[in-house]
Formats: C-alpha cells, structure tokens, sequence
C-alpha cells in the first residue's frame, strides 16, 4: 500500500493498518505529520496494553555475590495513569495526544512486587514457585569481599501469557555498582535510558570467620530495589523478536 493510499483510509482503517506496523516503524511514522503522530502514538499504547491485560509481567535480578547464589523472580506491576478517554478518530485527539508530551506514551512505569521464584542458575532455567512468607521484601543479601571493588548484577524481565507454563524472557542486560560507602542509592541507566532502575545499596557489618583459617574478609551488603521504567517502544520491540 502506497502512502496516499493509507492517507486517504478512514481513520479507523488506517489503525487497523498501524497495529500490523512494527514498533520501530510507528516510530518512523511520528516524524511524518502530527495526525500519524497521535494515531502511531495511540497504536503503541494499545499494543502495550494488549500485553498488560494479556499477561503478567516479571523481573529478574541475580548477582553471583548474591547470598545463596540464587536468581529471584518478582512480581512486576505496571503504573498507568490513564487520561480521559477520547477516540483516536476524532480530530481533537490529534491535539490532545501531540500537544500534553506526556512521558507515559513513551516509557512504562513498573512497580516491584513480591518474590514469585527462584532458581540457581547453574543447574536450572526454570524458576521454582517461592513458598515463603516474606516474599514482600526488595531486599537482596550480597556477601562481598574486601578486595571486591565492584557488585556484579543481572536483570531479566519476562511475561507469561496464560496459555504459557512458563514466563518468557523479553530481554537480559548485565551492569556493575561500585561498593563504596556506608550507603547510597541511585538509578541504574541501560541502553542509553532504554531501562532505568531505582536502587538502595547498604553496606552491613563484616562476616564473621567461617574458620580458623579464614582470613578473607567479606562485608554484608543489602541492596534494595523498589521500581523500574521500561521504553515503550524497547518493549514492544524486544518482545517481537524474543518471539
């Protein structure tokens, strides 16, 4: 189809024709006029929506300093704040979607939730269903040595559709947090912004010995993670070609 042609579609038509797009092509498309702004931009939303009400979403943390040398799992709940509703047909829409800038076309906001699994990742992929009762905690026991000057870290985020027995891994990445301090929190940056997540490190007291001829001196660290933002259009596109 020609692009006249998709212009002179009825409104409805041609979101039919944007579901169909992928998502770096609605991208493309918001640069061609500000009426295939709203309309790519109201196509995005309802894809990332459609995944929502379709599926659970999970995120994956694991360091190899961790305590027990386990991968945690945990419950992902997406923040949205909904406007009023107006059609995309109308032609009100048009400025009302291109003119408020507002991020959360763009980025989707997550919520960390309880612990759902675990697993140790040199024997298993698939994550154990955690029975414990203090699931509601963020916080991960890293034991770190003197001589470390860095706490290695590994994020995953999955969706598990109904029809799945098992979630999906939508995208991976590796990052490392200098140990330093007493304590100190931030926000972790990947992908030039693509995913950014809130952290709390806290550094606890020395290890006690584990044997007479221990000399190792190994340090409690807490990290804590409370929320993290996704890019919209990362999202939708990660999830494409984990397919």
């Amino acid at each position: 189809m020609s692009f006249d042609n998709f212009q002179s579609l009825p409104k409805e038509l041609q979101l039919e024709v944007l579901e169909q797009c992928d998502p770096l092509i609605l991208l493309q498309l918001q640069r061609v006029s500000r009426e295939l702004e709203s309309l790519s931009i109201y196509s995005i939303r309802a894809k990332l929506l459609k995944l929502l009400y379709e599926g659970d979403f999970y995120i994956s943390i694991f360091s190899p300093q961790h305590e027990e040398m386990h991968a945690e799992l945990y419950d992902a709940k997406c923040v949205v704040k909904e406007k009023a509703k107006i059609s995309p047909t109308s032609k009100s829409a048009y400025l009302f979607e291109t003119s408020s800038r507002n991020t959360s076309h763009y980025v989707s906001f997550f919520e960390i939730g309880d612990l759902n699994g675990s697993r140790d990742p040199l024997r298993s992929e698939v994550f154990d269903k955690y029975e414990g009762d203090d699931g509601h905690t963020h916080k991960i026991h890293l034991l770190v040595g003197e001589d470390s000057k860095y706490i290695q870290l590994h994020f995953g985020m999955y969706l598990k559709m109904e029809r799945d027995e098992i979630p999906l891994r939508i995208f991976c990445m590796d990052t490392r947090l200098k140990a330093t301090g007493s304590q100190g929190e931030g926000v972790l940056d990947f992908c030039n912004g693509m995913f950014r997540i809130k952290y709390k490190l806290i550094k606890g007291e020395e290890l006690p010995p584990r044997g007479p001829y221990d000399y190792e001196v190994v340090f409690n660290y807490f990290i804590e993670f409370s929320s993290f933002e996704v890019n919209n259009l990362y999202l939708l596109n990660m999830y494409k070609d984990s397919h």
